[in-house]
């Protein structure tokens, strides 16, 4: 099986996001940045989107919205092929939910955060993923609202139990506590693959921290996970991130 770790950058490259998925036949798709309205680059609701063109089922969990546009929205989402049985789904909140009267000049602490737990069931083996997107920060250091975050993360992706992906944009380098503390659930394979920067030089605004780039999107895989191969999709250019693609058998 092939998954997709990505933040796709509110829509802004969903096409090329589509040819690469349909081209790869990628099977289980973890998303952040996912959004609609206003929010979205390109207005359209990218969740929705994705699944009419790639014809996937998925969940999506909305962390904010725009007061002023009801189409609005931002979050996580995970989408899979139809072949896959949706199981359970749940929703950690990291901060709760809320309106806003503008998407950026947010307090950092305030933002909205989740985690998406889906579960998926194939050929009689269950996939359990966690989906999730950490506060920024500047520096992305660890923070106390963060290390808050990342206890109660832990302690939930720790209670489930059988083979189990945790991924996501945690905001944070790989040497922070809080990603450290994520071993205790499974390996980090970021950290295995040696891999040191998850951020696109093309397209990330913030140029000061190239050419070394910074890690800040991770996969954990519980034990029962068989990684057969883990890389970073660095082409094209899919997001303002770099897509991490794992694929693994159960």
């Amino acid at each position: 099986m092939k998954l997709l770790q990505l933040n796709i950058y509110r829509g802004k490259y969903i096409a090329p996001v589509i040819d690469f998925v349909k081209k790869n036949d990628i099977d289980i798709l973890i998303f952040q940045e996912v959004s609609g309205g206003a929010i979205s680059f390109n207005r359209k609701d990218d969740f929705a989107y994705l699944k009419h063109v790639l014809s996937y089922e998925g969940v999506l969990t909305i962390t904010m919205s725009l007061r002023h546009d009801t189409r609005s929205y931002f979050g996580n989402a995970t989408l899979f092929k139809p072949s896959f049985h949706l199981k359970d789904t749940d929703v950690l909140w990291l901060e709760k939910y809320r309106e806003t009267i503008s998407y950026h000049n947010n307090d950092f602490t305030r933002i909205p955060r989740n985690a998406l737990f889906v579960s998926l069931e194939k050929d009689g083996r269950i996939i359990n993923t966690i989906n999730t997107h950490f506060a920024w920060s500047v520096p992305p250091v660890d923070t106390e609202y963060k290390e808050k975050m990342g206890r109660s993360l832990l302690s939930f992706a720790k209670s489930q139990k059988g083979l189990s992906v945790l991924s996501g944009d945690f905001n944070l380098p790989l040497d922070s506590q809080i990603i450290q503390s994520f071993k205790e659930f499974g390996a980090n394979l970021v950290e295995k693959n040696e891999i040191t920067n998850t951020l696109n030089p093309h397209v990330h605004r913030a140029e000061h921290l190239f050419p070394e780039g910074l890690a800040v999107d991770f996969v954990f895989v519980n034990e029962k996970i068989k990684v057969e191969k883990f890389s970073v999709v660095d082409r094209p250019d899919l997001s303002d991130h770099l897509g991490l693609l794992l694929e693994f058998t159960v």
